[in-house]
This record gives C-alpha cells, structure tokens and sequence, in this order.
C-alpha cells in the first residue's frame, strides 16, 4: 500500500516525492539513467536465472542498440518501455519456467505464510504434450494434478538449460514457434528505430511501436490470437514511423 501510494504520489508531484529519496528530482537526467540502469539490471538477472546468460545477454543487446540509434534527449521516454517490451519478448513462462517457479524456495515459503496445519497441492495445468482439446472453446482442456507432480517439476527446472536444443521435448510446440515469430518481430521494431532519428514529430509513433510487445499476454491460443493482432497494430506504427522520417527528409 506505500509503494502504491508513492506511485500516486509521484505521478501527482515528481519533486515532491522524489525529496524522501535523496533529491533524485534535482537532476532528471542522472537520476533517469539510473533508474534505466536499475531496471535492465533487474530484468537481465531474472532472464539470467530463467532462461540463461544467452537469453540475457540478448535483452542487453537490443537496449544497447536502441540507446545509441536514439537521441539521448528521448531516452527517458523511450528506454523504459523498450526494456519492460524487451524483457515480455524475451521471457517465456513455458514448460520449464513453470516447474522453476514452482519449485523456488519462495513458493513454498508462501505457503506457508498462508495457511495452517496439513494440506494438500494440487495444480491445474493443460500440459502441450498431454492435454486433449475442448470441443467448444478450442481450447487445451485443463487437468487436476497432486502432489506428485512437483518431482516432475524438479526435474524440469533442472533441465531447463536444454530449452531449445535438439533434444528437447517441447521445441516443436506452437508457442515455440510463435517465441520465435515474436522475437524476430521485435527485431525488426529495433532495426526499424535505427533507420530513422526520433524527433519531436514521430516521437509518439515510436513509442507506440516500442511498446507493442505488451499486448501479447496469456497462453496457448489466447497469446496467439494477442499477438496476432498485436502485430497487425505494430505494422501501422511501423507505417507511420517510417511516414514521418520520410516527411522530416523532405522538409530538411
């Protein structure tokens, strides 16, 4: 609740909030560096413990890429959201991430935060592999799992550095497929930052085409259609992006 009152508080009144913290408001310029800084750092060391330093290493590439394509001028406006875009493209809670976040130290710490005495999990999944489709939606069917399940887990979160190699049992799965479509097309959206300068006249394009990525949501069929039409928006903004520099071009 007092982080959520700060929140309120900053977007009310900047300097104001920002006294209790040092004076970060007497210089925006240092102190929105820092908070980029924070921010990769964060997301960076969870991709790290997720999926890997290779995985990492690529969220630190394309933020690289986009600050020095990038006036710094537009940096606190852009950076930000380009890291939260970045790190939706690049996290997956797929197969493995699931079993590792169910197996962190911190879930069963929770547990026990919350309840009293003896019970007994069970988890509700639709497994790729396994579950059958519902007729009606078109959707996985959800399955009841108990606590034996939670080996099963283990041993995933311990094989998660094998995501993506040749020997692993989901690579072939549509939401590996569809990982990859997204990441090529954020791709592009860095690539299409680097064509043209941010200026005061398409600065609003680019951020809405930064900040496309974080339409895509859900699972299975409900993140495909997401980012379907996710895509079909960031090929407007792509649109006019490239439709303002052509009008700077011709006005210089």
């Amino acid at each position: 609740l007092a982080a959520f009152r700060l929140g309120r508080k900053t977007a009310a009144d900047t300097a104001e909030a920002n006294a209790p913290l040092g004076g970060l408001g007497a210089n925006p310029d240092v102190s929105s560096e820092r908070l980029e800084d924070e921010l990769l750092t964060r997301r960076r060391d969870l991709l790290q413990e997720s999926h890997g330093p290779k995985v990492a290493a690529q969220l630190s590439d394309w933020v690289s890429r986009a600050r020095h394509s990038i006036d710094a001028c537009y940096h606190d406006v852009l950076i930000p959201p380009l890291i939260e875009s970045a790190f939706r493209v690049l996290y997956q809670k797929d197969e493995y991430e699931v079993a590792r976040l169910y197996t962190a130290p911190e879930f069963r710490k929770s547990l026990s935060e919350e309840f009293d005495g003896r019970f007994k999990l069970r988890v509700h999944l639709a497994p790729p592999l396994f579950s059958r489709m519902d007729a009606e939606s078109g959707r996985p069917r959800m399955r009841s799992f108990g606590p034996w399940v939670f080996t099963v887990f283990k041993v995933l979160s311990a094989l998660r550095w094998a995501r993506g190699k040749w020997f692993d049992p989901f690579r072939f799965s549509e939401e590996k497929a569809l990982q990859k479509k997204f990441q090529a097309d954020f791709q592009r959206t860095i690539d299409t930052l680097g064509e043209a300068p941010v200026t005061s006249n398409n600065i609003d394009d680019a951020l809405r085409l930064v900040e496309w990525p974080m339409q895509v949501r859900g699972f299975g069929p409900v993140r495909t259609e997401a980012f379907k039409k996710a895509r079909e928006e960031m090929e407007q903004w792509e649109s006019s992006f490239r439709s303002t520099r052509g009008e700077n071009q011709h006005v210089a």
